[in-house]
């Protein structure tokens, strides 16, 4: 019997080492989720600039061919 509970208290001591495990890896994730919708939503704030970047510089490079071709230039 004495060996019995031996056995036990090593399972349950296992079982409780790898839950600690399972609950470091599961905040490790949470706090990696967290931080990459915090990255996310910063990007999708400023995503506005880059799309005014953009058009300002197709705008500019059609206006310079346009003139190109007229003989604007």
């Amino acid at each position: 019997m004495d060996q019995d509970n031996k056995q036990l208290a090593t399972a349950i001591t296992n079982l409780q080492k790898q839950m600690v495990r399972i609950e470091t890896k599961l905040e490790i994730h949470s706090d990696h989720e967290a931080r990459i919708r915090t990255l996310e939503t910063g990007m999708a704030k400023n995503a506005w600039i880059s799309s005014l970047l953009t058009a300002g510089l197709t705008a500019a490079v059609v206006t310079i061919a346009n003139l190109a071709i007229t003989g604007g230039i």
